[in-house]
């Protein structure tokens, strides 16, 4: 199962077993984008599950869609204003 728009994750149910896995693809740039650092991320989604512990969640890395999802995060230093204004500013 993919979400409708193809941006954000892919739901995989395990046959025949009560878990699935929620598979979040993302490619990281941007000069903060260290390897350290991506793998802080990664290493964190690992320990996310949802409360019934059925859930478990990888962030992926890579520049690579997979089956047609790619998330792109730039851990560039600084504030984007170019796709997010300022506090109050509509």
């Amino acid at each position: 199962m993919v979400d409708p728009t193809g941006t954000d994750a892919l739901w995989i149910r395990d046959a025949g077993k009560s878990t699935s896995t929620l598979v979040i693809p993302v490619h990281f740039t941007g000069s903060g984008a260290t390897t350290e650092r991506v793998q802080a991320i990664v290493s964190r989604g690992m320990t996310l599950q949802n409360e019934s512990g059925t859930t478990n969640v990888i962030v992926m890395s890579t520049d690579t869609p997979v089956n047609g999802v790619l998330n792109q995060m730039d851990l560039s230093p600084g504030l984007d204003h170019t796709n997010f204004g300022d506090a109050g500013r509509a």
